[in-house]
């Protein structure tokens, strides 16, 4: 709560923050996982793997906290499930021909890697408080907490469906990635390379699920290595193992007005 309140001194947000935990477990009825669909070359030359889509529980707990009061609008970027794993590093300007060599390497990914990879299950959601986007540590756990953990309900084992709008959302961003100027440009466009993620940050909270499958862990080591082979190792800076995660939603307060 001391930390919750260094962001902002209100206690109606405080509140809201405190909530969340009951707020996801009422609205989980299913054992829920995240599927890896694929590996793709986000804005700001970003190496992304997406996952399918949002499972409905999800969805609906994410609508329910949408209403709270003192949080402000759910992002783009949360809207469909992913993880960064590798940011461009600063010094970093693609030609055209390594930019194609980026697109044409994520779709090897997606081909032989993502057929490897096992669902991730959604058990935990942790609120953390950071001041590195990367998430990596010193960072501070508030909560952690089970899905499942109201002892009234036992879960059943058949996985929840994923929400049709955001499997539909998720194809509509991975359309978007190609070959096109708007993304070379974007690949090096500079304003969100390895110093804004790994460098120190003004400290925000987030809600966010924590990588915990470790044969997913050791496919994405053997993922950098491929990477590096075919490109070389000094393009990339890579998330760690300990600090991938799946943002679910920003907990920024709104502005006073």
């Amino acid at each position: 709560e001391d930390v919750v309140s260094q962001i902002r001194a209100d206690p109606e947000f405080i509140d809201n923050i405190n909530q969340l935990p009951s707020l996801f477990r009422s609205n989980i009825s299913n054992k829920l996982s995240l599927r890896p669909k694929a590996f793709f070359l986000a804005f700001h030359g970003t190496i992304t793997l997406a996952f399918s889509g949002w499972p409905a529980d999800i969805v609906r707990s994410k609508e329910v906290v949408n209403c709270l009061p003192t949080l402000q609008p759910e992002l783009f970027g949360t809207k469909w499930p992913k993880v960064t794993l590798g940011i461009l590093r600063d010094d970093v300007l693609l030609s055209r021909g390594q930019f194609r060599k980026l697109l044409e390497i994520c779709i090897h990914l997606s081909d032989q890697f993502v057929p490897r990879l096992l669902p991730e299950e959604l058990d935990t959601l942790q609120i953390v408080a950071y001041d590195r986007r990367t998430l990596e540590s010193p960072h501070l756990y508030l909560s952690s907490f089970h899905l499942n953990n109201n002892n009234s309900i036992n879960l059943p084992q058949t996985l929840g469906e994923e929400d049709s709008s955001s499997c539909r959302y998720v194809e509509q961003v991975l359309k978007e990635a190609g070959d096109t100027e708007e993304y070379f440009v974007s690949s090096n466009n500079k304003g969100r390379r390895a110093s804004f993620y790994f460098s120190e940050c003004p400290k925000e909270l987030t809600l966010v699920h924590f990588l915990q499958n470790s044969h997913n862990l050791l496919v994405l080591d053997e993922m950098r290595k491929y990477v590096e082979h075919e490109l070389g190792p000094d393009f990339y800076r890579w998330v760690p193992n300990n600090a991938l995660h799946v943002s679910v939603r920003a907990l920024n307060p709104k502005q006073n007005t």
